[in-house]
């Protein structure tokens, strides 16, 4: 995606101690937006307080969230936007 130079952390989840859908899986909130193709990534996205970013389709991963339908839209541009609109 050609955003990593912009995060202080990246999370390789095969270094986490508890998978999806535990919420210790993801970065702790509330400065992290993470990425998920499963509903369980969602849930466990919503549990830890960070913001859910979906890539697929609403019935798969709910219209409470935001959703793209490829890793190619999620620019700069569009990551800064869904931050500015959920209050952070």
């Amino acid at each position: 995606m050609g955003l990593t130079h912009f995060f202080d952390t990246v999370a390789d989840p095969a270094a986490v101690a508890h998978s999806k859908p535990s919420p210790t899986s993801s970065l702790p909130p509330p400065r992290a937006w993470v990425r998920t193709y499963a509903a369980a990534g969602v849930a466990a996205i919503k549990a830890s307080g960070a913001l859910p970013i979906g890539v697929g389709k609403t019935e798969d991963l709910g219209s409470d969230i935001a959703l793209v339908s490829d890793t190619a839209e999620l620019t700069y541009a569009y990551l800064q936007n869904v931050w500015e609109q959920s209050g952070r």
